[in-house]
C-alpha cells in the first residue's frame, strides 16, 4: 500500500519514490477545539518533551516515558517537531465529549486509567469502556472510571508528512550536530570544572605549605629557645658543683 501525506486541509498525495513518512507535531501550544475521531495526537509532559510508549519490562503493558524531538528547523519561533510513531495516538469518539487514545505502536491498545491514583496512565488493554474513556470536562480531559486527568500532560495535534530520504538524512546530520555540540559544550565545561578543581587543589597545597612552614619556623624558635635555656641550666649546675666541692 502506498505512504500517503494527510495535510490540514485534507489533501491526499500518494508516494512518491525515496519517500519516508513521517509524524509532524504542528499544533505544539496544544488543541483547540474537539478533536476529530481518526486524527492524531501526541502527549507531551511538564518540560515540553513527547512522550512516548516503551513496554514495560514486566510486559503486561506499555508506560509513557520522555523522549527526544528531531527538528528540521532550529529557530525558536517557528520549530518544527518530527515524533516517533511511538509518540503518536489515533483519536477515537465516543457521543460528543468521550475520547479514546490508540497506540498502533502498542498493537492497538489505548491509553487508560488505573485504580492507584499515584500510577500515570498507561496503556494496557484494547477495550474501550470507561478505563480507557477520557471525557472532556471544561478544558481538562477526565478518566471516565477513576476520575483522574491528564492536567500534567499537554495534549497536540499532529500530521503525517511524507519527507524525501534527502531531508531525513539532513535531519539526522543537523540532529547528529546538534548533539556534537552538546557534547563539546559538556565537554567545556567539565574541563572549566577540572580546571577550577585543580586551581583550589593548588591553593589548597599552597595554604597547607605555608602553614607547615609557618609551624616549623615556630618549632625551630622553640627549640632554640629550649637550647638556651638548657645551656643556662648546664652553667649553673657546673657553678653550683665547683662551689660545692
Amino acid at each position: 500500500d502506498p505512504l500517503l501525506e494527510v495535510l490540514g486541509g485534507g489533501f491526499v498525495v500518494p508516494h512518491q519514490r525515496e519517500q519516508k513518512i513521517s509524524h509532524r507535531e504542528w499544533n505544539s501550544k496544544g488543541v483547540s477545539g474537539t478533536l476529530a475521531e481518526g486524527s492524531l495526537v501526541c502527549f507531551s509532559n511538564e518540560e515540553g518533551l513527547p512522550l512516548k510508549v516503551v513496554k514495560h519490562p514486566e510486559g503486561r503493558y506499555w508506560e509513557l516515558v520522555p523522549t527526544h524531538v528531531n527538528l528540521m528547523s532550529e529557530s525558536e519561533e517557528d520549530p518544527q517537531h518530527y515524533l516517533a510513531p511511538e509518540c503518536v495516538f489515533t483519536v477515537l469518539r465516543k457521543g460528543e465529549r468521550d475520547y479514546g487514545f490508540r497506540s498502533w505502536a502498542a498493537e492497538g491498545r489505548l491509553l487508560q486509567a488505573t485504580r492507584n491514583r499515584r500510577e500515570k496512565p498507561r496503556v494496557t488493554n484494547y477495550n474501550f469502556h470507561g478505563w480507557e474513556t477520557w471525557r472532556l470536562v471544561g478544558n481538562t480531559l477526565q478518566n471516565l472510571a477513576w476520575k483522574t486527568d491528564l492536567s500534567a500532560w499537554n495534549i497536540s495535534e499532529v500530521r503525517v508528512q511524507v519527507l524525501s530520504m534527502a531531508i531525513e538524512r539532513e535531519m539526522k546530520l543537523k540532529s547528529e550536530h546538534r548533539e556534537v555540540r552538546k557534547a563539546l559544550l559538556l565537554t567545556e565545561e567539565k574541563r572549566e570544572e577540572a580546571e577550577g578543581q585543580y586551581k583550589h587543589a593548588i591553593q589548597t597545597c599552597q595554604k597547607q605549605m605555608e602553614l607547615a612552614a609557618q609551624q616549623t619556623d615556630e618549632l625551630q624558635a622553640r627549640l632554640a629557645e629550649n637550647l638556651a635555656t638548657n645551656e643556662c641550666l648546664s652553667t649553673e649546675v657546673l657553678e653550683y658543683q665547683e662551689i660545692n666541692k
